[in-house]
């Protein structure tokens, strides 16, 4: 601490002796060392191209999105540059002549509000051209032809759930065909068929991996 006399204002206001602290070397008020030590990890961090803040694992893996009153929880997502590999039926051998560019699959959950959970399989699949994109889709809009894996048959949780292409949906754009399957994880806490094919309709907008 530093004594300061007593003096007089510009504006003729007396200020008594007093004592004030001294000065930081910085010419700022001094700052605590835990502060110091948090603002070089942070800076650490963004040097790396990172965040000092990392989502957990848990929370990374369940990302959740939002459309049309429904709230769909992302289980599982993956891409790949074959279909071949990840297709069943007809449609497998359509892959087999007429190779696709890219497979992007996701495998999302959403609740009914009333105990019962909906499981959505989409696959987005890009092929080389306009004309295959339409016979892709053409080929799996009809009933047992097969269609792309779903990714519950990786599941550990949701392998039991038996996609049988009731609440179904599809479209393309351009050279992207976009397929949405819907069933119950559960029968005994079954969606109404509505639920279901709502869930199916709008998974066709999930942005997806």
């Amino acid at each position: 601490m530093i004594p300061v006399r007593g003096y007089t204002r510009r504006d003729g206001t007396r200020v008594r002796p007093h004592t004030r602290s001294a000065p930081s070397s910085g010419g700022g008020p001094p700052v605590p060392l835990g502060l110091l030590v948090v603002g070089a990890l942070s800076l650490g961090a963004l040097a790396l191209g990172g965040s000092a803040f990392e989502d957990s694992p848990e929370d990374a893996g369940r990302r959740t999105w939002q459309h049309g009153g429904l709230t769909f929880t992302t289980v599982d997502s993956d891409s790949s540059s074959s279909c071949a590999d990840h297709a069943y039926g007809r449609v497998a051998e359509f892959f087999a002549e007429h190779p696709c560019e890219k497979l992007r699959r996701t495998l999302l959950t959403v609740s009914d509000g009333g105990g019962g959970t909906v499981v959505v399989a989409v696959s987005r699949t890009t092929m080389p051209t306009v004309e295959s994109a339409v016979e892709l889709r053409e080929l799996v809009d009809t009933q047992g032809t097969g269609n792309l894996d779903e990714l519950s048959r990786d599941s550990l949780t949701h392998s039991g759930v038996e996609f049988d292409g009731r609440h179904y949906a599809s479209t393309r754009r351009e050279t992207t065909v976009t397929v949405s399957e819907a069933a119950p994880r559960s029968a005994r806490a079954e969606p109404s068929r509505n639920t279901l094919e709502k869930a199916a309709r709008t998974a066709l907008l999930h942005p997806g991996p």
